[in-house]
């Protein structure tokens, strides 16, 4: 099966302006903010920081993804001890135009164990590290070995894939074969962080496990004002949360 490259997220958890985290608010408070911060309205700096999307994880068994006669066979040997689930996820930054720009982004996920205590974990991770050119119409693939690889063949000659309609750099992956992965974002000259980000997770788990909730969360660091505050995605219905909790499966 080939996973075509979304243009947009079709399905969002939550889109809502970022709020500046505990730390930033702190300084404000104490009027200890270095440089042009000082004595800058609260309100007036919140206006500035971006707004910022999180999808709802999509997610498909992985024995939904091939023909049992095409997948590889250290795949087909791997699934008869653990259940293995691709999740794809998505967000997006939108800077306010001339106001804020978004040095450094952390998408999140912290997966959390089912009913019965069983623990999945990230066995693999896309993207892994960008750090050059920009990369367009990629194309992606499971290796043997339950890592993704490029795709150098037709889509037609792959028994399953997924693209991508670019890839920014820099992006660096963490959390491999842990249960909380994430992804950093960060700018660099001639490319800012901004726009619509995908990426996939293999989740590995132990055979039979029910159904699994996810927490995602995001934070960045926001140069507006003429200086750099952190902020966070905060949960709409528990403003105190700075996490996003969403089923994947089951």
């Amino acid at each position: 099966m080939w996973l075509e490259a979304p243009t947009y997220i079709s399905d969002v958890l939550q889109e809502s302006q970022l709020d500046l985290d505990e730390s930033s608010l702190a300084r404000l408070r104490r009027g200890a903010a270095a440089g042009p911060l000082t004595g800058e309205p609260q309100a007036e700096l919140a206006r500035s920081l971006p707004v910022v999307s999180i999808g709802e994880p999509e997610t498909w068994p992985l024995s939904a993804l091939y023909d049992v006669d095409a997948m590889p066979p250290m795949i087909r040997a791997s699934m008869k001890d653990a259940d293995f689930y691709l999740v794809r996820l998505a967000c997006s930054f939108r800077p306010v135009h001339r106001e804020s720009q978004i040095e450094w982004a952390r998408l999140a996920i912290e997966l959390h164990q089912d009913e019965e205590g069983r623990q999945p974990i990230a066995e693999a991770q896309h993207p892994v590290e960008v750090n050059q050119e920009i990369q367009r119409h990629t194309k992606f693939t499971l290796s043997p070995s339950l890592t993704f690889q490029p795709v150098e063949v037709s889509v037609g000659e792959i028994a399953f894939g997924f693209d991508y309609p670019e890839l920014r750099p820099m992006i660096s992956a963490a959390g491999y074969r842990t249960s909380k992965p994430n992804w950093d974002y960060f700018a660099v000259s001639g490319s800012a962080v901004q726009g619509g980000k995908w990426m996939h997770l293999l989740v590995k788990t132990p055979r039979g496990t029910s159904a699994v909730h996810a927490d995602l969360s995001l934070a960045a660091d926001v140069r507006t004002k003429g200086a750099i505050v952190r902020a966070v995605l905060r949960n709409n219905r528990a403003r105190e949360a700075a996490c996003l909790r969403t089923r994947l499966w089951g």
